[in-house]
C-alpha cells in the first residue's frame, strides 16, 4: 500500500538563500501587533487546530475578548473598523 505524505499548509516556498531575509520580514510584520494579540492568536491556532470549526471558533471568540481590556489593542481595533 503507498503511503501519503502529510498535508503541511505552505504560504510561500522561497530559495534557501533568501530563508531569513524572509523570516525576518515575517517577524517584523507580526511583531508590529500588540504582544496581547499576537499570543491570542497563536493560542487560538494552536487549541483549536484538531477541534470542529465551531469549538474553535468559540474558543477563538473567548480569546480575543481577552485581548480588548488592553488599550492597544482597543485602539488597533477601532482604528480597523474606522477603515471599514
Amino acid at each position: 500500500m503507498p503511503s501519503v505524505a502529510p498535508v503541511v499548509p505552505v504560504n510561500r516556498v522561497v530559495p534557501a538563500g533568501e530563508l531569513l531575509d524572509h523570516v525576518r520580514e515575517l517577524v517584523e510584520r507580526v511583531i508590529r501587533h500588540p504582544a496581547t494579540a499576537v499570543t491570542a492568536c497563536l493560542n487560538a491556532v494552536t487549541r483549536g487546530i484538531n477541534l470542529p470549526i465551531d469549538e474553535a471558533l468559540a474558543g477563538e471568540a473567548a480569546r480575543f475578548a481577552t485581548t480588548l481590556p488592553a488599550q492597544c489593542v482597543a485602539d488597533g481595533l477601532a482604528r480597523f473598523l474606522s477603515r471599514h
